[in-house]
């Protein structure tokens, strides 16, 4: 599931850079699709995230999670706080339309790459 939701994550967030200019082209008091679904995602991504980590590793007996299991904290915790960053920095920007516009895309790519880091170090055996 982590490898799908990181995929759907960088091709929305590379369709999210693209379709920056004309977001910012439209009307300032209507929502912009692209920029709620951008910022539902990465919600998604850090709650799914957090949920992985403290899950029980099936690999290991005796109901270790994850987080006990493996020495990728920091990462996590950088990942997490980066999904939920672009989140925030997505309806900002839809509410504003300004300069923060342009940067949804770019930190949205940078947030899925932490992701699918942080996914693979609270797996990798």
């Amino acid at each position: 599931m982590g490898f799908l939701l990181t995929i759907v994550l960088l091709v929305d967030s590379a369709w999210t850079a693209l379709r920056a200019p004309a977001v910012g082209r439209s009307e300032t008091g209507r929502r912009s699709a692209t920029l709620i679904g951008e910022a539902m995602l990465f919600a998604g991504a850090g709650g799914y995230l957090t949920y992985y980590a403290a899950s029980e590793d099936s690999y290991r007996r005796g109901g270790i999670s994850r987080w006990e299991a493996y020495d990728a904290h920091a990462l996590t915790v950088v990942a997490i706080s980066a999904c939920l960053a672009v989140c925030v920095l997505a309806f900002v920007a839809d509410r504003r339309r300004g300069r923060l516009l342009s940067f949804v895309g770019p930190a949205g790519l940078a947030a899925a790459l932490l992701f699918a880091v942080a996914f693979v170090a609270n797996s990798n055996n």
